[in-house]
């Protein structure tokens, strides 16, 4: 799909063949998710008015799913370079996002060998995000979700570099 168009363009070769074409991707979907972040941010307000409501747990519930939103989307991105077909890059996505974030649960947990576990909860999407959603800013789950979408980036752009090849 969209590597073969931006290959096929008069673009420098440098431009498709750096970290430019999936660090651009990665942007346009980070400005894509703030955007619809935003246009919810006028909600928590005007449930204020109605009540009293904690906005600790609200504001880390949004630069949480902010930066979830960036690791789901750097992972998509890496799984769509790695197939031809958008449906099936699509659907590949679902259900490793769906395992990422399901495998901390704890009915997972309680088949898993005891020595697992941490292991377990430390790669799961999910934990990391809770603990931001009840407003606990841990640099430790800010460094998680930037090393993610970091990693998954850096996988796409090898990937397509791969296909380049």
């Amino acid at each position: 799909g969209a590597f073969e168009k931006l290959a096929m363009m008069p673009l420098p070769v440098c431009l498709v063949s750096t970290p430019w074409c999936s660090a651009k991707a990665f942007r346009t979907a980070a400005l894509w998710a703030r955007t619809m972040l935003v246009l919810t941010m006028p909600l928590p307000i005007v449930f204020s008015f109605l009540g009293d409501v904690d906005f600790g747990p609200v504001w880390g519930s949004y630069f949480g799913l902010f930066l979830l939103g960036m690791s789901y989307m750097a992972l998509g991105l890496f799984i769509s370079s790695l197939t031809q077909n958008q449906i099936v890059a699509f659907l590949i996505s679902v259900v490793v996002l769906f395992l990422f974030y399901i495998i901390a649960e704890p009915i997972v947990l309680s088949y898993m060998p005891k020595m697992m576990i941490p292991f377990v909860e430390f790669v799961s999407f999910n934990h990391h995000y809770e603990s931001l959603a009840r407003g606990v800013i841990d640099s430790r789950d800010i460094i998680y979700f930037v090393s993610a979408a970091g990693f998954f980036v850096y996988l796409n752009h090898m990937s397509l570099q791969m296909r380049k090849v």
